[in-house]
């Protein structure tokens, strides 16, 4: 059986392939002669040089990607957050916060602040609920007592 490479659009025998569990063929796209002459070619220009260096150019690509920005906005943002949570000022596991629907950054928060928003949907009513549940919510003392009696007079 044989597949077209997508780099060199040789066709080749699958042997000619990396294997790879995803792919419906069970091989990848390009041949190793292509994928081994691509490393030999980033490998010239550094890209695997250095561990630091390759994560700053991955942190790099997850910021455009991912949020739209730079190392330096990143930066930037974290400092005018003071590197703290600007919900409840945590310094630790410090998250960038972006609006699921729009894209936009909105700012810094721990990872707990960041879930919690995601749990609540990024809704604002659903927060001002929970709030609100907050504020009212009984003790439970309370409601220990109101069980008591409900099981006194045969409720439970």
């Amino acid at each position: 059986m044989t597949k077209v490479c997508t780099g060199c659009g040789l066709a080749k025998s699958l042997e000619e392939f990396h294997p790879a569990k995803g792919r419906r063929d069970g091989r990848t796209s390009r041949c190793k002669s292509c994928c081994n002459a691509q490393t030999k070619e980033r490998l010239k220009l550094g890209c695997y040089s250095k561990r630091k260096q390759n994560t700053k150019y991955a942190r790099e690509r997850l910021l455009a990607k991912q949020y739209g920005i730079t190392l330096t906005e990143e930066a930037r943002l974290f400092q005018l957050a003071s590197n703290k949570c600007q919900v409840c000022g945590s310094n630790v596991d410090l998250k960038i916060d972006h609006d699921h629907k729009t894209g936009a950054v909105r700012g810094v928060l721990c990872s707990k602040c960041n879930s919690a928003l995601g749990y609540l949907g990024d809704n604002i009513t659903n927060v001002l609920k929970l709030v609100q549940y907050l504020q009212n919510a009984p003790t439970t003392v309370n409601i220990l007592g109101l069980l008591n009696s409900m099981a006194t007079r045969g409720g439970i």
